[in-house]
């Protein structure tokens, strides 16, 4: 049997299109929204030029696994969960929002810093990366810090894995 070589090539593009898809999907960019003084912001973590406004956070069993961050300060901020290997830059008045891991679940250190002291523990990179996976490191150089709460949920059923009993 013998394949016709343009539907070869075409299946070969489209393994090639979905892969870049995914690929694209699971490091695509945080969305970031321009905010003008007028309008009313809704954000789960609102930052300010001293950090994070709340030291306490949790995200309920219900919701998808992102938050929201607003930037009320006049410089870029940077917002991590060091032990996800997570973090967020944030533009002065801007919203950004953060994906986090689908099936985590649990406590984590946060902290909101300046992007200025995001760079310094970074060697001296600019953008994303996590400077550090370890919290104790990433304290020092922190305007604030929190504690982050996933609590447990269901999602985990997707990979058809029993989802942990909540205890009273």
């Amino acid at each position: 049997m013998q394949f016709d070589r343009s539907i070869v090539a075409i299946v070969a593009i489209i393994v090639v299109l979905a892969t870049l898809t995914i690929l694209y999907g699971l490091n695509r960019p945080a969305p970031v929204q321009s905010i003008s003084a007028v309008e009313k912001v809704e954000a789960d973590i609102i930052i300010t030029g001293k950090g994070c406004a709340a030291t306490n956070f949790t995200l309920a069993a219900q919701r998808e696994p992102q938050i929201t961050l607003y930037n009320q300060s006049t410089q870029a901020m940077v917002f991590t969960l060091p032990k996800m290997a997570l973090a967020l830059t944030v533009e002065p008045h801007q919203v950004g929002t953060l994906h986090l891991p689908r099936y985590i679940m649990g406590r984590f250190a946060f902290f909101c810093l300046t992007e200025t002291a995001h760079m310094r523990l970074n060697g001296g990179m600019p953008g994303d990366f996590v400077c550090s996976l370890d919290p104790r490191e990433v304290g020092p150089y922190a305007l604030t810090s929190g504690t982050f709460v996933i609590e447990p949920h269901t999602r985990i059923e997707e990979l058809g894995i029993a989802a942990p009993q909540r205890t009273q």
